[in-house]
């Protein structure tokens, strides 16, 4: 049959999950992919968040979790589930955190489905609008989606994006609540194409 194309650099790993339906792979490109392996096809988006090549790559016993380790010194473990089953959440959900469900912001962009983090620190979406700028100490470890668990000398960071407003109607977050100064929120969570928003926010 056809070869499973999708990496941009060698594939040093490859894996079938239990049940023979699934296949992932780690690629020098830094990535991880899950693969139908009857259709050949790429599910999902590649699950990103190592700065270096993935050298080895598995499936947990029960198929619902990915490992990998990496040439960056860490080993990351991947929700297989929430890659390649659709969200039961209405519209778009953006999660920056594994460890609570409340944490995720809901949306309408479509774009802000596959973020990555460029080299200069900031998140975009796959239309290349910038998100959110991660301080440089943060990105090493930062919780990028699907992500559970990192294995690492560099902590986990993850974000809580509930207050979260993406798109134009940015100054929806403020809530009014003492806890979150209006000019606070707007100004770190959303500065959509490298622009501030030009509203007084004080």
């Amino acid at each position: 049959g056809n070869p499973l194309q999708g990496h941009t650099d060698y594939v040093y790993s490859v894996a079938f999950s239990p049940d023979g339906k699934k296949i992932v792979s780690g690629s020098n490109d830094s990535s991880v992919k899950i693969w139908t392996a009857k259709t050949r096809k790429a599910e999902g988006n590649p699950l990103q968040g190592h700065t270096s090549g993935v050298t080895s790559v598995a499936f947990s016993p029960d198929g619902k979790q990915i490992v990998s380790g990496s040439y960056d010194n860490s080993v990351r473990i991947w929700n297989v589930e929430t890659v390649t089953a659709p969200s039961a959440r209405p519209g778009y959900a953006l999660s920056l955190c594994p460890l609570h469900n409340g944490h995720h912001c809901l949306h309408s962009i479509p774009s802000f489905q596959t973020v990555s983090l460029r080299p200069d620190g900031w998140l975009c979406s796959s239309d290349s609008s910038l998100i959110l700028w991660i301080p440089p100490e943060y990105r090493y470890g930062l919780s990028l989606p699907h992500l559970q668990m990192l294995i690492s000398s560099t902590p986990m960071t993850s974000l809580d994006l509930q207050y979260f407003v993406p798109g134009t109607n940015w100054a929806q977050c403020y809530t009014g609540k003492p806890s979150h100064p209006p000019y606070l929120v707007p100004f770190l969570t959303l500065m959509i194409s490298g622009k501030l928003p030009t509203e007084n926010i004080g």
